[in-house]
């Protein structure tokens, strides 16, 4: 599922209304936890449109990238049967 451009803005600026809250040292953790929650809480299928939220905030791209990477290692441990 695409996302309209808006609803990746929306997103990217509830992000950015609450990092500047958040000392810089636990930024990326917060941005780890702010994705987790849009993905459990089915705001957003990240692993469907979460190309569309790279750019607005460098944290969040590494965020989006950790969870990209840990989403494909999960897929390829449940591909492992013993």
């Amino acid at each position: 599922m695409k996302i309209s451009t808006n609803e990746a803005v929306s997103v990217a600026e509830l992000w950015g209304s609450v990092k500047n809250y958040i000392p810089q040292k636990d930024r990326f953790a917060a941005a780890e936890h702010f994705l987790t929650t849009v993905q459990d809480n089915a705001i957003l299928d990240l692993e469907e449109c979460a190309s569309e939220l790279f750019g607005f905030c460098s944290t969040l791209d590494r965020a989006l990238k950790e969870y990209a990477v840990e989403d494909d290692f999960d897929d390829y441990e449940e591909e492992i049967e013993w």
